[in-house]
């Protein structure tokens, strides 16, 4: 290196000099392409985040109508076991009546019988 002229030394400068320029706007290109990759991927998830939102709002909503809807049937359920209740001891009342009009018209034609005897 002792004997390089000045000339060469400056050449030799230009060459690296020209080198580091090409890197780094080969660096700057594809910092480029990753900013602008980076900026979809940030596009593309803000779109999922929303489409997330939109579904649990939605699943709430379907969740609250389930709800709704099984209070709605618990109390249609007790409805129908109030109105059995309710209709079950008339029921029982007209068969027991009918049992009892049927002994004692029986006991009353047995008494019939021996006196028409």
């Amino acid at each position: 290196m002792a004997g390089q002229t000045l000339s060469y030394k400056v050449s030799e400068l230009e060459r690296l000099v020209a080198t580091l320029t090409w890197r780094a706007d080969s660096s700057d290109k594809r910092s480029e392409a990753i900013y602008d990759a980076h900026q979809e991927t940030v596009k593309a998830l803000h779109e999922l985040s929303i489409a997330h939102e939109k579904e649990v709002t939605a699943l709430k909503k379907d969740i609250e109508s389930l709800a709704k809807w099984k209070d709605e049937a618990q109390e249609r359920e007790k409805l129908h076991g109030s109105r059995l209740w309710a209709f079950l001891p008339p029921l029982l009342a007209g068969i027991i009546g009918g049992i009892i009009v049927a002994l004692f018209t029986a006991w009353l034609q047995s008494l019939r019988s021996p006196l028409s005897r």
